[in-house]
């Protein structure tokens, strides 16, 4: 099975304000999403909740397993609607290669930026355990960094938006809110471009929308 990016764009600060927040009913609600969404939920949402009690990173924990990437998922995704891309139209790593190029020009800060779009950047301990499901997050002045080296390409958006058609269709939940808003919004195809060139399109969209960066691999 192929490893698919989920590029999209979030709040790191929502995401951070859960950590060691020590709220019950925070903890009941993601719980519930857990169960519903994944298998060995109880190991998983024995990880929410030391983030939600304890905060991050974990004490002593120094390699992250796949059921850890699930966790943040979740909490990256809760009472939160993401900004969602055509990511997953591309395979992973080979999709990386197109970043990698730029590591011969890039600055110090952008090679970081870059090793962890490779590596994984993990939340809770120091790195991953090699499974093919892990993550990254960016933030708003590292999209402005990446933008630097990578210029978003100009692209015309076409967008066709009927109002009161989309409303009918979220209100009698035939969409979800995620693809309402991603209809509004005009989302640019990207799947025409190379990785780097997408990439940098989606950088300068979370960025223009002062968001932060959320990628999911899985």
């Amino acid at each position: 099975m192929s490893i698919r990016p989920n590029v999209s764009g979030f709040s790191l600060s929502k995401l951070q304000s859960l950590a060691g927040c020590r709220e019950e009913s925070l903890l009941r609600k993601l719980e519930a999403l857990v169960v519903a969404d994944y298998q060995d939920p109880q190991s998983i949402n024995g990880i929410i909740k030391q983030y939600i009690m304890d905060g991050a990173p974990f004490p002593g924990l120094d390699t992250e397993t796949r059921l850890h990437c699930m966790a943040a998922n979740s909490l990256a995704n809760f009472d939160q609607i993401h900004t969602r891309t055509d990511s997953n139209f591309w395979k992973w790593p080979g999709a990386f290669e197109d970043l990698a190029k730029h590591r011969k020009t890039a600055s110090p800060e952008l090679s970081r930026i870059l090793s962890y779009l490779e590596n994984g950047r993990p939340l809770f301990g120091r790195r991953f355990d090699g499974d093919s499901v892990w993550y990254v997050y960016l933030t708003h002045n590292e999209l402005d960094l990446v933008m630097q080296e990578i210029k978003p390409p100009s692209v015309n958006k076409k967008q066709l938006w009927d109002p009161e058609y989309m409303d009918n269709l979220l209100s009698k939940g035939y969409i979800h809110p995620w693809q309402y808003d991603e209809e509004k919004s005009g989302m640019t195809d990207t799947t025409n471009m190379t990785f780097d060139k997408a990439f940098a399109m989606w950088c300068k969209t979370f960025h223009d929308a002062g968001q932060d960066l959320w990628l999911f691999c899985s």
